[in-house]
């Protein structure tokens, strides 16, 4: 599912900057799109691109037309994208090559060149000052993207050269009137809200990742509802051996997941901080219906600190898993310690 101008109308100030920028085609030769991860900040370079080159009378960018499609699945002669791979450090050959030998030669299909830069926090010193000298003196057509979740890392002097473009996290309102919008089924809401974080990105990969649903289910049925120790051997044996691919075939994991160390110990995280959150009172307990009752009423407690020591064993034990300790006997001793904190409210 792509995002349209129009969902980002509720970030107000940069919806009503670029609607009225695309309806004159009257674009700044740089622009910054700042926020934090999965807040929308690639698609809306994609659209920004799309409003730029659209070919289409009435509205830009329509979305359909031979243009706006091109850029959609990344082969648009006159859109180049540098800096996709978030790891990798944006040199100033990069700058040089795929860079400034584009923007000295005439576009392909428009009258106008788009460049996006992903991650552009990760342009180091030598190629922001070789990118700077060609911000300070823009060729005529074409318009630069720079996209980053860190702009502090950016030279004030990049920065002082664009237009800042600055999405907040999405309120859960702004997220449901979005799922309505594209069609998504309402009745993942419930589920989406208390995971989603205000990023409008991840809000999306969960509504179509059965995987991930199927695997906080199995984390309630086997982490979150261990009553007594008896219990621990048969659970530890089962995620540990079939995540350490003692299974016949990587399907047969609990959760369908072929990486279950790297995810399991993450989801099981971001289930505790949930918990968390109710009982901080920024969540209604009506969000944590399909939990435990020992968690429920954990969450309904006077203290966070049950949580938070459950969230240090969550992270002791991605220490231990880094290191040789096996993982069958990681998840043993989590487990030890989740029933350690429930014993209390299991009566």
């Amino acid at each position: 599912m792509e995002l349209s101008l129009q969902d980002f109308q509720s970030q107000a100030q940069v919806y009503e900057r670029l609607r009225d920028a695309i309806d004159r085609q009257s674009f700044v030769h740089a622009y910054l799109i700042t926020g934090p991860d999965g807040v929308g900040k690639r698609s809306l370079a994609r659209l920004i691109a799309q409003g730029v080159l659209c070919r289409e009378n009435g509205v830009h960018p329509c979305g359909t037309c031979e243009a706006c499609q091109k850029i959609a699945h990344g082969n648009h002669a006159d859109v180049f994208t540098i800096g996709s791979n978030p790891k990798e450090i944006i040199k100033i050959d990069t700058i040089r090559e795929e860079v400034l030998d584009v923007v000295s030669s005439h576009s392909v299909e428009g009258s106008h060149r788009v460049i996006i830069i992903e991650n552009a926090h990760k342009l180091n010193t030598g190629s922001q000052n070789a990118l700077l000298k060609t911000l300070e003196e823009p060729a005529p057509g074409n318009i630069f993207i720079l996209v980053t979740s860190v702009s502090r890392l950016l030279l004030p002097t990049i920065r002082s050269r664009c237009q800042e473009l600055r999405l907040h996290p999405w309120q859960d309102a702004e997220l449901e009137q979005m799922i309505r919008r594209h069609g998504i089924d309402v009745s993942q809401l419930p589920h989406l809200l208390p995971v989603w974080e205000g990023s409008i990105g991840k809000a999306i990969a969960l509504s179509q990742d059965n995987a991930y649903w199927q695997l906080r289910q199995e984390l309630m049925d086997d982490f979150l509802s261990i009553r007594q120790r008896s219990a621990i051997v048969t659970v530890s044996t089962k995620w540990g051996g079939k995540a350490s691919g003692k299974t016949e075939a990587a399907e047969d994991s609990p959760s369908g997941h072929t990486q279950m160390k790297e995810h399991l110990l993450d989801v099981l995280e971001e289930m505790i901080r949930q918990l968390m959150l109710v009982n901080t009172g920024q969540r209604p307990a009506e969000t944590l219906a399909h939990y435990p009752l020992p968690w429920k009423k954990m969450a309904q407690g006077p203290s966070i600190a049950p949580f938070i020591q459950v969230i240090h064993a969550i992270r002791e034990a991605k220490k231990m898993k880094e290191s040789n300790v096996t993982w069958q006997a990681v998840i043993e001793r989590l487990l030890f310690q989740l029933l350690e904190v429930t014993i209390p409210w299991q009566t």
